[in-house]
């Protein structure tokens, strides 16, 4: 399968390594050659793994230990901007959204790397109730960059 880092754009493809025994990404702009080889008599079985591994995978960051990172961002949702739910839901890449009631939705998932969905999450911002997971290097930045972009542009009065 064929993937684009949602940090750098760059294009990747997804496969089994033999010898490493696990799923493995290359950077397209660095294979210089295919050779053909023998077809793989269990297509199916890798097909399934890739899918597997697939169900937490957020950009093309696994992390060394392919351990999974828990995120929880609450958003707060307007009558009348329905479309961020909407959005929401729509560009999730895994995870689930659930409403707490009143005007905040709950999204919830466990990928590989919580750093690889920070882009996307910061496109909530304004509407962000609040940013959890159990990877704190990737909640200190969403918070740092939200820092920065605070003494950038100043506070706004809502």
């Amino acid at each position: 399968r064929f993937y684009v880092s949602t940090q750098t754009g760059r294009e990747f493809l997804l496969s089994y390594h033999y010898d490493f025994r696990k799923p493995m990404f290359f950077r397209l702009d660095s294979i210089r050659a295919v050779t053909p080889g023998p077809v793989e008599k269990k297509h199916e079985t890798y097909a399934a793994y890739a899918r597997r591994f697939d169900e937490n995978l957020w950009g093309v960051s696994t992390g060394e230990d392919y351990s999974l990172d828990h995120v929880e961002m609450i958003v707060r949702v307007y009558p009348g901007e329905e479309y961020i739910l909407d959005r929401l839901r729509r560009e999730k890449r895994h995870g689930s959204v659930e409403s707490l009631g009143g005007h905040d939705y709950l999204f919830t998932a466990d990928v590989y790397d919580a750093g690889e969905l920070l882009t996307w999450a910061r496109t909530f911002l304004g509407r962000v109730v609040s940013f959890r997971s159990d990877n704190d290097f990737a909640v200190q930045r969403f918070y740092e960059d939200i820092e920065k972009m605070r003494a950038m542009y100043g506070e706004v009065e809502a």
